[in-house]
């Protein structure tokens, strides 16, 4: 790349939106000259510091923070535009990448459109992202009530607790160094500083093992209402909505992304693993739910579609990972129960995650 050329920056952390940003990355074959990646420790609270938030006032992860077209050259000082919004995000990153950028970046050439080719598939898209980013269905909203969290015989994990004291400590050190002058903010920034701070120590005061057994009560009612009835709703609209093996059919878009990382935090907060199949992961999240799916798809049709048992189509990657604009073709083992069925959901599982994105992302686990 030429020198003084500006580059986007994309902050994230493993939040679901994060993945999602990172995958479409992936999928499109952008090059590490044309998205410089900036991670943001949440779980030390560093997302709700003064420098983040003049970047996104909502302390959120993704932010895509690009340059404005008409500042690109080099010798022209350069300005920049910061994208909060996930949808806006991976759409941005879907329609800016071109075969050879305005920036004269050499990577490979792009990765299909993942865009609806039609109306019909395109109202069926924005349905079902739009239905993942409502309250009900909010990462943040599901993680924080997670049944199992509450449950005595299976106490919430060490790191969960820990990470929660980091971010009270960090958010009461902003605080105090506002308070004495070190640094200048906002009241509107200390008033969101304070919000933070008392939903933390409430939901520590919850997990605590000494914690009141009142405020337990009361938490284990709203976990209830949000995985019970909010996001059983949410995952049963969804079921109903996805056309298979893909969301929409036969083609990776963006729906999938969305749905795929949202899907892996659900998973992962019900126990399962990456390595299960289908039918496995959404069983565990039908058992905490209390949903059951039908299983009305044929097991080897689904991967029949999907390519599964001859090969599958993907963008190729070099030794180092970089996407080299080849093509690849990677078979998978076929089901030999042919008569096995699965819900749409399951199918979906089983598909997405054999995409080499999806498996670089959540190499070292999901979550």
């Amino acid at each position: 790349m030429p020198e003084g050329v500006p580059v986007a920056n994309l902050y994230y952390s493993d939040s679901p939106w994060s993945c999602a940003a990172l995958i479409a990355l992936e999928e499109k074959g952008y090059g590490q000259d044309e998205v410089l990646l900036k991670p943001v420790d949440t779980s030390k609270g560093h997302n709700y510091s003064p420098e983040y938030l003049r970047l996104n006032m909502s302390a959120n992860l993704p932010t895509l923070v690009v340059p404005l077209e008409k500042t690109l050259s080099a010798d022209i000082e350069s300005r920049y535009k910061a994208i909060t919004d996930p949808k806006k995000i991976l759409e941005f990153l879907d329609n800016s990448r071109s075969a050879r950028s305005h920036t004269h970046t050499t990577s490979a050439a792009p990765g299909p459109s993942l865009s609806p080719a039609t109306i019909a598939l395109s109202s069926i898209s924005t349905t079902l992202i739009d239905l993942l980013h409502t309250p009900s269905a909010d990462p943040e909203l599901i993680t924080t009530t997670n049944p199992l969290l509450l449950s005595p015989s299976s106490p919430p994990p060490e790191e969960f607790i820990s990470s929660y004291q980091d971010i009270v400590t960090t958010l009461k050190g902003y605080l105090a160094s506002a308070e004495e002058g070190k640094f200048h903010v906002s009241d509107k920034v200390k008033a969101f500083w304070k919000s933070k701070l008392e939903s933390h120590e409430e939901l520590l005061q919850v997990l605590a093992p000494t914690g009141s057994e009142e405020l337990k009560k009361q938490y284990l009612e709203k976990a209830i209402q949000a995985w019970k009835v909010g996001l059983k709703e949410v995952l049963e609209k969804v079921n109903k909505e996805l056309v298979g093996p893909y969301a929409l059919g036969d083609q990776l878009s963006l729906a999938d992304i969305h749905l795929a990382v949202w899907l892996a935090r659900i998973a992962h907060l019900s126990g399962a693993l990456p390595s299960e199949d289908g039918n496995s992961v959404i069983e565990k999240i039908e058992t905490l739910v209390g949903i059951q799916f039908v299983k009305d798809i044929s097991i080897a049709e689904a991967r029949r579609r999907a390519g599964v048992g001859s090969a599958v189509k993907f963008p190729g990657t070099g030794p180092d990972g970089e996407a080299n604009g080849a093509t690849s073709y990677q078979p998978i083992k076929p089901s030999n129960d042919k008569s096995s069925k699965q819900s749409k959901l399951a199918t979906f599982w089983e598909t997405v995650k054999e995409r080499p994105s999806w498996k670089k992302v959540y190499e070292a686990g999901l979550h």
